[in-house]
């Protein structure tokens, strides 16, 4: 990954100039009727993962403290991540899916630094990008595809307990409160209905591969295709 240009920058510059170099190129290759959104999540999230790895580990250096690295990181997270990507993550459990088994495949042919995984658990959970359903199925999931499972599940492994912990206590306070809304209802008389406000998934188009996007800012034009 090519950051020579970009040496002498603040982070904040830093992060700005790269997001908007992605941006401006995924928006001259926008996810069309013949790219699925498989292909595109696994085109993206390269770029990503090595950006994140660029600024934390690299910059910083791994014996950094966890929290020094937890704070660039999370400020490069928030910036570099595009609409686009956004919106297909949110739409499906399925693409969450992708973006954690990328991140495991990253994760191994970085050597597997430490801390690193774990921080970008945090992160996707945090930014909304992928759900505890998807970490939890993740967790339980056997697949000889994605390596080194078993030294992931090492790194992070304290914090999905934590996750389904808290998962299950929400679900307990979201029952009691089903409850006392059922109640309140029937009290008052009311008909009222709740409609599901959750946006639909993403539909995803066919008969189209594309190839895995260069780990650069600047990929060829020809890897997410016109």
């Amino acid at each position: 990954m090519d950051f020579s240009c970009l040496e002498g920058k603040s982070p904040e510059e830093f992060d700005k100039i790269t997001a908007s170099r992605l941006t401006d190129y995924l928006s001259k290759h926008p996810l069309s009727p013949g790219v699925r959104t498989s292909d595109y999540t696994h085109a993206c999230l390269p770029v990503i993962y090595e950006y994140i790895y660029k600024v934390g580990v690299v910059d910083l250096g791994n014996l950094s403290s966890p929290s020094t690295l937890m704070t660039r990181e999370k400020a490069a997270w928030e910036c570099i991540v595009p609409q686009v990507l956004i919106e297909i993550l949110r739409g499906s459990t399925d693409r969450q899916m992708d973006a954690l088994h990328e991140l495991q495949l990253f994760w191994v042919n970085k050597n597997m630094p430490k801390g690193f995984l774990f921080r970008c658990f945090m992160n996707l959970y945090d930014f909304e990008l992928v759900c505890e359903n998807s970490f939890l199925s993740w967790k339980e999931e056997v697949n000889p595809n994605y390596p080194a499972k078993g030294q992931a599940l090492f790194e992070v492994n304290r914090w999905l307990t934590w996750l389904e912990t808290a998962e299950e206590e929400d679900e307990e306070d979201q029952g009691k409160s089903n409850i006392n809304d059922d109640l309140s209802k029937r009290v008052q008389g009311s008909s009222d209905h709740f409609e599901n406000s959750m946006p639909a998934p993403i539909t995803e188009p066919t008969d189209h591969f594309i190839d895995i996007m260069s780990p650069t800012i600047i990929p060829n034009s020809a890897v997410l295709g016109s």
